[in-house]
Formats: structure tokens, C-alpha cells, sequence
């Protein structure tokens, strides 16, 4: 396996990230442990629904169980946060789901009660493309990181609500929304 690979591809899973552990050392049975050279994502989960209910490390080199939400890659899914994402490397992406579809498949849920920290440079909480953002937890992003980034890649406007707390570093941003086509901004989002 080369860095950026995925062990497992499936669709439709609805579960904790607790129950997503991925032990490559025996989960080949006698066909033995493949050669993995970089960093993996366990499973690629597709029109899927995952609560993160363990404090995760977004860090490369986080292990463990603070490890299994960051190898977890995810699309055209609904993520709920009900504990602690942090990291402290630059570019990280807490949250991130774009739906491709009109089904409605993406909600990424920042829980009260649950927060997202990312100390590094240039990282994103949450990134949304038609979907709906739910911040009612606490979000920290450091410089020049955003905390909510609502986009329209051409799918659709992303609704995004903030009933939480943002804390942002220099040059950052609380609540970016790009190319919408909503021009009203309480139709945007609920302050």
C-alpha cells in the first residue's frame, strides 16, 4: 500500500468511530500484513454516518484510539462530533463533506458540549458543500484558519448555523460562505 491508500471501501455504514478500529497487523489472517508505506486511511466510507464519540488527534502521529477518526476517510457523508478533534499541525481539516448528490446525505454536526481545536496554520474546522453545518459546540481555529467554511462547488449552498462559541487567531476567519447563490444572509446562516 502507498501513502494515501485506503484498506477498506464500502458505502452505507452507520456507526461510532469507537467501533471503526482497524488493527492491519491481523486483520489479513494468515495472508499476513500488506507492505504499507506512508500514512492510510483504514476505511473510505461513503454515504455513511459517523459520530465521533473518542477524543481524536488529527496529528500523523497520533496512535491508537485518538487515531481512528483521522483514518477514517469519509464522502458524501454525515459526521456528528460529540467529543474532541484537535490537532496542532498546519493545514488540518477537522470536518470536511461535499455532496455530490440531491439526496441530502451531508450534515456535519459540531455537538454542544463537543469542540474542535486546531492550533496549526491555515487549518479548517468545518468545510460544507451542499449540505448543513451545525456549530453548537466550541470551534478554535489558530492563524489565518477558518472555523465554518460554507462552499457552493457547483452542488448547491451549504446551511450553516452557529449556536456555539468561535475563537479565532490572526488573520483567521469565523464563518466563510463562497460562491453562494443565496444573497440573503439569514437565509445563510442563523446567528
Amino acid at each position: 500500500m502507498t501513502d494515501k491508500s485506503n484498506m477498506v471501501v464500502t458505502s452505507y455504514i452507520s456507526g461510532n468511530v469507537s467501533d471503526l478500529t482497524f488493527d492491519d497487523t491481523t486483520a489479513f489472517g494468515t495472508a499476513g500484513r500488506p507492505t504499507i508505506n506512508g500514512d492510510y486511511k483504514a476505511f473510505l466510507l461513503d454515504k455513511s454516518n459517523i459520530t465521533v464519540d473518542v477524543d481524536s488527534d488529527l496529528n500523523t502521529t497520533s496512535t491508537g484510539s485518538a487515531a481512528a477518526y483521522r483514518k477514517i476517510a469519509l464522502s458524501n457523508s454525515t459526521i456528528t462530533n460529540n467529543k474532541k478533534i484537535s490537532g496542532t499541525q498546519s493545514g488540518l481539516v477537522a470536518m470536511a463533506q461535499q455532496d455530490e448528490t440531491t439526496d441530502g446525505w451531508v450534515t456535519l454536526t459540531n455537538s454542544s458540549g463537543a469542540s474542535i481545536e486546531l492550533a496549526g496554520d491555515k487549518s479548517v474546522a468545518i468545510y460544507g458543500s451542499n449540505g448543513k453545518i451545525v456549530n453548537a459546540g466550541d470551534i478554535k481555529v489558530g492563524d489565518r484558519g477558518v472555523a465554518i467554511f460554507g462552499d457552493n462547488a457547483g452542488y448547491g449552498d451549504s446551511d450553516i448555523s452557529n449556536t456555539g462559541t468561535i475563537t479565532i487567531g490572526s488573520e483567521a476567519t469565523g464563518i466563510y460562505a463562497k460562491n453562494y447563490t443565496t444573497k440573503d444572509v439569514k437565509k445563510i446562516m442563523e446567528l
